[in-house]
């Protein structure tokens, strides 16, 4: 029953972010294992970490340490 701590520990954004990702439900799979919803919030948490890094990156033009300049 690790999700609903995993869960409790999350900030509201990423959770509201989880909502939307979250794979809808059918029916006949209205009872997913704990363990595989487990699972599919840890991969996306994984993805979100990895998309900032390289957000994270780019605004820094990849660690040479010079900001973009916003070009909008």
């Amino acid at each position: 029953m690790l999700y609903p701590v995993v869960e409790s520990c999350l900030p509201v954004e990423i959770l509201k972010a989880w909502d939307r990702h979250r794979p809808q439900q059918r029916k006949e799979d209205s009872i997913l294992t704990t363990e595989k919803v487990l699972e599919n919030l840890m991969s996306f948490l994984r993805h979100e970490v990895e998309g900032e890094e390289h957000r994270v990156l780019a605004e820094t033009a990849f660690g040479n340490g010079i900001k973009r300049k916003d070009t909008h």
